[in-house]
């Protein structure tokens, strides 16, 4: 069984208000580099966990799955996007990406050793 964690707690332990302040200095430019690297890292681990464990169960699933298309959205429309809201699309990235690591190492524990 896997032990579920909370937003709050991941936040607390990727230093999510030192990770806004730091992103905050970033042009939008590199904010959108950042964007796009952090997608692709978060989605590997994303079907990584998906092939042990139905994800659709875990916390991250539903915002990751919402929240994970903003550039596109805008390109899409047309839009400029907005700083603030990378910076939340980003912070909402090592959020994921720690709790899937997380979960991961739940279910690697409690698979039977081959």
């Amino acid at each position: 069984m896997i032990t579920l964690i909370s937003h709050s707690e991941a936040n607390q332990a990727i230093s999510f208000k030192l990770h806004h302040r730091r992103l905050s200095h970033y042009s939008l430019v590199e904010l959108e580099e950042l964007y796009l690297i952090m997608k692709y890292r978060v989605l590997s681990l994303y079907y990584e966990i998906n092939k042990l464990y139905d994800v659709k169960k875990l916390n991250f699933a539903y915002d990751f799955n919402l929240d994970s298309r903003y550039i596109e959205n805008c390109q899409f429309k047309g839009q400029e996007p907005k700083k603030e809201e990378v910076i939340e699309r980003i912070i909402m990235f090592y959020r994921t990406e720690f709790l899937i690591e997380h979960y991961l190492k739940q279910l690697k524990e409690v698979q039977p050793k081959i």
